[in-house]
């Protein structure tokens, strides 16, 4: 087991966490995000003897990262799960005539619909587009 994160790691890691609170309808402000941010390094060395270390001390000099960004164009399924006030997706239902995808498609309109869960699988690439390959 690692006994040390970077800076990095524990600021993506905490937004990470921000961007799952928020998918179920908790938003934390940059004030809250910053707290936790510390909290987590605190936690992590507490419980679990890691220790924050700046990037430049958790480099691995044996090892070179490559960042590769692209814009693609692919086949993909998406699974999200949505929650809706059961009142108000009946009421939007009767208003499209129990058509599900106009009466989701209204309430996200209207911003009645929390996503709280999101999965998606490229099941084939089609093209890439703008690739950019560099030593980060």
């Amino acid at each position: 087991m690692k006994s040390q994160i970077t800076d990095t790691q524990i600021d993506n890691a905490t937004h990470a966490l921000a961007l799952s609170l928020q998918n179920i309808g908790i938003v934390l402000g940059d004030e809250i995000k910053c707290n936790l941010n510390e909290n987590l390094s605190s936690f992590l060395y507490e419980h679990a003897n890691v220790k924050v270390v700046s990037d430049e001390e958790g480099r691995d000099d044996s090892k070179v990262q490559i960042l590769k960004t692209r814009n693609v164009s692919c086949n993909a399924n998406e699974a999200i799960t949505y929650e809706i006030d059961k009142a108000t997706w009946e009421s939007a239902l009767s208003d499209s005539d129990d058509d599900e995808e106009q009466a989701l498609l209204q309430l996200q309109t209207e911003n009645k619909v929390v996503r709280i869960d999101y999965d998606a699988e490229i099941q084939e690439i089609n093209a890439e587009f703008d690739v950019n390959i560099e030593e980060v």
